[in-house]
């Protein structure tokens, strides 16, 4: 009997202790930045026409009041889709009758000529010089596109004629990059030290930069930047640090910055955190993490993620956010209702304006910065628009 009192308490102490060990994260307190004393704008979900629904079933977003009211839409273009992965596709406008895509699942690099109708595959995957593994983002810059590699590459492509051709591999020394933003030569890189990956241990300190000044031989010159704080934690690293940077030649901010699963957008001047928009239409994907086994376990809840912020016009961003909801069990696997959020925010007077939603499974929507590009029953439909912001 004593022997069962003694082996019960034990249970208990056992019990007890592993259900405080668990975590949900992320944790708001360990937000990149959430310490950082600086401007906080608040993104709203809300229609500014309240006569219009949020949802009106099988209605194209961009014959929503909302939408058309603010965006004009021209259709210029269609085209049967390329033999490609387009469900996390990346779009870039090069010039108005030239679009690449980048498929990040397959490692594939297409250009597609409007006045020509004519697709061209600009790389494929592999690990030579002008080949893409772990493709993360696209990028144009001037007559330049780039591609980050999550394998320390970066990849350049000349696309000053039709259609663009490899011209050099940027070799990032140590960093694994998801993303990378040029202007005057200077070269930022989002990403993190290679010895963070995968490491079983990632810092002694709770501060790892996510941020680095490269030159163009690819070593690093200067560094700064928060990730969200994984605490040593090397399995937290990899779902929370994924997202983007873009530069701009504004006056009133140069970099912003974004994580793909924490709702706000990030904007510096020269090196210093200066402003940050939160998206309160958010939902922040909840994970399960066991710290004594380092296991990390999926959201089973709805959740959000920011897909794409684009330059539109001046001082003028797009903010796209997709949404998983309703998860459930199929056949075919797990399935998610799919939708996008579409917000114009004007970062110079801190206003925002709500688009509205489209359903990803009727209609998806991609924004550069000189086509609106819709996906519908097989082919992709390139649009130009403009801008009619009061």
């Amino acid at each position: 009997m004593r022997l069962f009192f003694v082996s019960l308490i034990l249970l208990v102490i056992s019990c007890t202790g592993n259900s405080t060990k668990d975590e949900i994260h992320p944790i708001k307190e360990r937000y990149p930045y959430q310490n950082e004393s600086v401007e906080e704008v608040t993104i709203s979900r809300k229609l500014d026409d309240t006569s219009e629904q949020l949802i009106i079933p099988g209605k194209s977003i961009l014959e929503k009041r909302a939408f058309a009211s603010v965006m004009d839409i021209t259709e210029i273009d269609s085209v049967i889709e390329p033999e490609a992965n387009l469900y996390m596709a990346q779009f870039e406008s090069i010039a108005k009758d030239r679009v690449v895509f980048l498929d990040t699942f397959q490692n594939l690099l297409y250009e597609y000529n409007l006045s020509t109708q004519k697709w061209t595959v600009l790389a494929e995957q592999g690990r030579g010089p002008s080949e893409l593994l772990f493709a993360k983002d696209v990028s144009v810059i001037e007559s330049d596109l780039y591609v980050t590699s999550g394998d320390s590459r970066i990849s350049q492509f000349d696309c000053s004629n039709t259609p663009c051709v490899f011209k050099k591999e940027i070799s990032l020394k140590g960093i694994n990059p998801t993303s990378v933003a040029i202007t005057n030569d200077e070269l930022i890189v989002m990403g993190n030290l290679s010895k963070y990956s995968f490491s079983g241990s990632v810092s002694d300190s709770v501060i790892i930069n996510s941020l680095f000044e490269v030159d163009r031989a690819g070593t690093v010159l200067n560094k700064y930047g928060h990730f969200y704080d994984v605490q040593k934690h090397w399995m937290l690293l990899q779902p929370f640090s994924s997202g983007k940077i873009r530069y701009s030649n504004e006056v009133d901010y140069h970099l912003m910055q974004y994580f793909d699963l924490i709702p706000y957008l990030y904007l510096f001047e020269d090196g210093t955190l200066t402003k940050k928009f939160h998206f309160s239409g958010f939902n922040v994907a909840k994970r399960r993490f066991v710290p004594t086994t380092q296991e990390l376990f999926g959201s089973f809840e709805d959740w959000s993620l920011i897909q794409d912020v684009t330059k539109v016009a001046d001082n003028i961003l797009m903010v796209t956010i997709r949404h998983y909801g309703n998860r459930r069990v199929t056949d075919l696997g797990l399935k998610w209702d799919e939708s996008k959020d579409f917000y114009l925010i004007n970062i110079s007077e801190n206003k925002s304006h709500y688009l509205g939603q489209s359903f990803v499974e009727s209609e998806n929507i991609w924004v550069t910065n000189k086509h609106l590009i819709k996906q519908k029953d097989g082919k992709l439909f390139f649009n130009t628009y403009k801008i009619k912001l009061k």
